[in-house]
């Protein structure tokens, strides 16, 4: 049985983790409307509350969220994943235009 509420969406996005005093590129590799997962190259530890950005067409959205996971590749944390914190209208409608044009 799936524990997630909605289905993860595979993707090969750019996006930037802000988690002060730190920001980052990261490769987003998989969404939903209520997480995302992205391979980095740092991490933070789990209950870590940061500020995600990834381009969506034309904009980009902002996006609030907490780490609920970390993963290792090779002995290293490579890895996170993210619960987004009240995703915005805007982020909802990427996503489900994504959904649909599967």
């Amino acid at each position: 049985m799936n524990k997630r509420a909605y289905e993860r969406i595979d993707v090969n996005m750019t996006g930037s983790i802000y988690c002060s005093p730190y920001l980052f590129d990261g490769k987003v590799i998989n969404i939903s409307e209520q997480g995302m997962c992205m391979h980095t190259m740092m991490c933070f530890p789990e209950g870590t509350e940061c500020n995600l950005m990834i381009a969506a067409k034309e904009r980009v959205l902002e996006l609030n969220a907490c780490v609920t996971r970390i993963a290792k590749k090779e002995g290293y944390n490579d890895t996170m994943g993210f619960e987004l914190l009240n995703p915005s209208p805007d982020y909802i409608e990427f996503v489900e235009n994504l959904r649909q044009s599967l």
